[in-house]
């Protein structure tokens, strides 16, 4: 319902993709939102708060960093995850995202991940099964 209200008032959520740069490591955290200023306060709080399991803290904790959008007015959000994905792969090593936006529905996401254990849980079965008529 509140999806609708938000068409029939004609608001649409504009994306970006934001970079925390250490200055004194030179590595990047990436990221995308939909308001900036708000994000990176985020960051600061969970870090400050020592309860923090993003990988943006690796960028914060010398406490020298700059803030920078890399890419704004992305009108949807499976396009600000491309684009997130993509600053993420082509600052390789520098980046110190480990976790990367995903680019299926969490449905499809368990689908794949369940038939490949499955798989995996095949293969052992055997493996142990052949080892053991050995």
């Amino acid at each position: 319902m509140y999806s609708y209200i938000m068409h029939i008032l004609g608001y649409r959520e504009i994306y970006s993709i934001y970079c925390i740069k250490c200055l004194t490591t030179n590595k990047y955290y990436i990221g995308s939102t939909t308001h900036v200023p708000s994000r990176i306060k985020h960051h600061q709080c969970s870090f400050k708060s020592s309860k923090s399991t993003c990988t943006s803290k690796f960028v914060l904790e010398n406490n020298n960093y700059e803030v920078s959008v890399l890419k704004d007015n992305i009108l949807t959000k499976e396009e600000a995850k491309v684009s997130e994905l993509n600053f993420i792969n082509s600052y390789g090593d520098d980046a110190v995202n480990v976790n990367k936006p995903m680019l299926c529905t969490m449905k499809e996401y368990q689908k794949v991940y369940q038939k490949n254990y499955n798989e995996k849980k095949k293969l052992k079965a055997q493996s142990e099964s052949s080892s053991s008529s050995d």
